[in-house]
């Protein structure tokens, strides 16, 4: 067991051990893994490992866990330990739920053992070790899954701490380019800001019953569809125009945040990051990787199509490119930046600041 606890402090300094830990700790327990998911009415963030991460992925494409009332009742018994599924429900409710019946019984999945663990800021995580052969073996294992439930659940802040701390520190890197930027939850819940970000707020963002909106009533609708995606885990980023003076656009960029095991833990779904038109920000190539998670070569051919008036066929030329591998970068760098023509690029990129080309010989 020691290694095991080992494992579990491991994870919670680098989230991409969660499945390994989840698998490790079903092999323990004899079970087909493990699983820790978030209770959610819009969507199911979760982490596997072992065979149960496969069962899961089926489970969630079926609309299974609509009919999982499982976790919720472990969540409303408020027990500070695992429990097993008989503590939560009779046998013969068991047997007439659908995703038991149907789903995880056919699978090998007869019986698990779980515990709800508050996470960061409040947020409720739900640990459940599944595939157990019968409840027998479900109830016999809660003794030693209790002596390692204050090493999860102290595991599980700590990547929640690491995780937002991660992310103050892009928003703090984003203030030196003079950026108002914060990170928000998928339910517009804003988790970290900068303090440029603080001087928007009230003018060009309100803070309206938790969620961030913006002043700009057409902007807003644009902001609230984007939230929407971000709750059907079908957001890929995008950039909002906002109104103001007419020789002053301001874009919102919308950057999701990826990475299962680390959206778990924070819960944070974007980056938003507001440009200030009146600051002249000098944008390179190496920023703009950074900030779009672009290729140099997708890099390159932005900062090439920032400071160029001219058609793409000219651009390509400029930059030693065919046209068709300049349109495939070009298709990469449009879906990427939430873009979908070279106008719409090109005022994107204005507006965040001003794109510094390359000195002669160098690259951007």
């Amino acid at each position: 067991m020691d290694s095991l606890i080992r494992e579990i402090y491991e994870a919670a300094v680098i989230a991409e051990k969660w499945p390994g830990l989840l698998r490790t700790l079903g092999e323990y327990f004899g079970t087909k893994g493990a699983l820790l998911f978030t209770l959610s009415a819009d969507s199911t963030c979760w982490v596997g490992g072992g065979e149960m991460a496969d069962i899961m992925e089926e489970c969630l494409a079926g609309g299974w866990m609509a009919d999982n009332e499982r976790p919720t009742r472990v969540q409303a018994l408020r027990h500070p330990g695992f429990v097993t599924e008989l503590d939560v429900m009779s046998e013969q409710e068991l047997l007439h739920l659908p995703i038991c019946r149907e789903f995880l019984h056919p699978r090998g999945c007869f019986a698990a053992a779980g515990t709800y663990v508050t996470g960061l800021d409040g947020a409720g995580l739900m640990l459940s070790v599944e595939g157990f052969p019968d409840h027998q073996a479900a109830m016999a294992a809660i003794p030693q899954l209790n002596t390692l439930r204050p090493h999860l659940a102290r595991a599980i802040q700590l990547a929640g701490q690491f995780r937002l701390q991660l992310m103050r520190g892009h928003v703090e890197a984003l203030q030196a380019i003079g950026a108002a930027t914060c990170v928000i939850n998928a339910t517009g819940k804003l988790m970290t800001n900068n303090a440029r970000f603080e001087d928007e707020l009230g003018n060009t963002f309100l803070d309206i019953r938790g969620a961030l909106c913006l002043s700009d009533k057409r902007a807003q609708q644009q902001l609230s569809w984007t939230t929407e995606l971000m709750r059907r885990n079908s957001f890929s980023g995008c950039s909002i125009v906002i109104g103001c003076e007419p020789d002053a656009t301001r874009v919102l960029h919308v950057l999701p945040i990826s990475g299962r095991a680390n959206d778990l833990f924070c819960q944070a779904a974007a980056l938003l990051v507001l440009t200030n038109p009146a600051r002249s920000v000098h944008l390179s190539g190496q920023f703009l990787q950074q900030l779009f998670d672009l290729t140099p070569a997708e890099a390159r051919l932005a900062v090439l199509v920032g400071t160029r008036n001219a058609t793409l066929s000219q651009v390509a030329a400029d930059a030693g490119l065919s046209i068709n591998t300049a349109k495939s970068q070009m298709r990469s760098i449009f879906q990427k930046t939430g873009t979908e023509r070279q106008t719409d690029l090109v005022r994107l990129l204005m507006g965040a600041g001003t794109i510094q080309p390359a000195a002669d010989g160098a690259p951007p």
